[in-house]
């Protein structure tokens, strides 16, 4: 009995290790890369290139609901009524696109764009096209309880072919649940396809901790078993 008293102890205390654990927010990684092949090195396991919510010329409701190729649901909104239209790089929009030909448009406003994620991720990154020259991008990400978990300001490219920078954001846990992205004043804009980062491969402090833990009760028990 007060074997299982010991061991129930245990669990409680790496419930709340848990707990402490996944209340930290992770540090966030920018990449701002001018040259565009930023999107090669950053380790992205799914993607969204808007081809699920419509074709070419498409009006996009506000909201929509949209699945990534790895089928992770996302929940795409906009600052006011306007609704989304899809573009194509090439035919139905001449932008600075590097990658990724299949384009999301706010049509006619500046954001903020929210793209909140079904499940939490770690990371999250694309390019952006203004409609007009060089302008400011305004980048924030929440986790799960709508907590900010950084606000970034980065200067976008103009129109010159093949000039968008790729912007990454990346967690060193997986706790980005929703981004939204927004332009200066009068700046309407397209978004290509979306890296994802939806799991993490490397184990989190948190759950290396609680795995410590448990190989320590777990000894305990054996020790209380032979005496």
């Amino acid at each position: 009995m007060k074997f299982l008293r010991s061991l129930a102890v245990s669990f409680v205390a790496m419930g709340a290790l848990f707990a402490a654990g996944m209340a930290q927010a992770g540090i966030i990684t920018v990449t701002n890369d001018p040259t565009g092949t930023g999107r090669a090195a950053f380790g992205a396991n799914d993607t969204m290139d808007w081809t699920t919510v419509g074709a070419e010329f498409a009006v996009i409701a506000n909201p929509f609901i949209g699945t990534s190729n790895g089928g992770l649901n996302m929940t795409v909104s906009q600052s006011g009524t306007s609704s989304f239209q899809r573009r194509t790089m090439g035919t139905s929009w001449n932008g600075n696109f590097t990658d990724g030909p299949n384009l999301l448009w706010t049509r006619g406003t500046n954001g903020p764009i929210s793209i909140a994620f079904a499940s939490a991720i770690r990371g999250v990154g694309f390019q952006i096209n203004p409609n007009n020259s060089d302008t400011s991008t305004t980048i924030q990400l929440f986790d799960t309880a709508n907590v900010s978990l950084g606000l970034f300001n980065l200067t976008t490219n103009d129109r010159s072919t093949s000039s968008a920078s790729f912007l990454g954001f990346s967690s060193s846990m997986v706790d980005i649940a929703r981004i939204s992205i927004s332009q200066s004043p009068f700046n309407d804009f397209t978004i290509n396809q979306l890296s994802l980062i939806t799991a993490s491969t490397i184990p989190e402090p948190a759950t290396l901790a609680i795995f410590g833990l448990g190989l320590t009760a777990l000894g305990f028990a054996r020790r209380r078993k032979r005496a």
